[in-house]
């Protein structure tokens, strides 16, 4: 939800309040309007030196993209493997947890006769992990590629601040030049993540 609507729904739920009535306790029912913060900890891997990850919300404030520098495996050397670590530390708004609703990734890759893959799996510190379904191509291709999952609903964030690793490989093998990678100038992410958000005080585990 785009934050304008939210505050209009938060501020449309103040007018039908009973003026000069106690607040009622308990979860909060409206929309946050606060986005959900997110700092980048670490980035490591062969695949992504110190400096080379970039993370920024997005406009709506509905979730965040990550760009790469020279994210890429290519051969020869025959194979050829890389891989990147991001650990999020990510805060929702008071009283909310977050999950991630959709994620997104694109790249492109050009094959000669060879072989290419995109793996990736994220989990909340502590909890289980989640296997992207990734990407693979083998024979002829020249082209982008993107992939988008919606993760199950039960991998929820701690309320208050939690942990993000988000891990992924990319790997090219066979004769020839063949490569695949996540950095194009002219796109402005790789990596893409829509957040859901939930009252902690509902044990249902429903989002908005």
């Amino acid at each position: 939800m785009r934050l304008a609507t939210r505050i209009a729904a938060a501020a449309l739920a103040g007018l039908a309040a009973v003026p000069g009535g106690p607040a009622a306790a308990g979860p909060p029912d409206d929309p946050a309007t606060d986005p959900v913060r997110v700092r980048l900890v670490t980035v490591a891997g062969s695949g992504c030196p110190r400096g080379s990850a970039y993370v920024a919300p997005q406009p709506d404030d509905a979730g965040i993209t990550v760009s790469f520098g020279g994210f890429r495996a290519a051969t020869p050397p025959d194979p050829d493997l890389k891989a990147c670590t991001l650990v999020l530390e990510v805060t929702p708004p008071a009283g909310y947890r977050a999950r991630i609703g959709e994620v997104t990734y694109r790249g492109d890759a050009r094959l000669t006769g060879g072989h290419v893959t995109f793996k990736a799996k994220y989990q909340w510190a502590g909890g289980d992990t989640v296997v992207h379904p990734g990407w693979s191509r083998r024979g002829w291709f020249n082209d982008r590629w993107q992939v988008t999952q919606h993760p199950d609903r039960g991998q929820w964030s701690d309320c208050g601040t939690d942990r993000l690793n988000l891990t992924q490989s990319l790997r090219a093998d066979g004769a020839g030049v063949n490569r695949i990678g996540m950095t194009r100038p002219d796109e402005d992410w790789a990596l893409r993540i829509d957040w859901r958000l939930d009252s902690c005080n509902r044990p249902d585990g429903g989002d908005r």
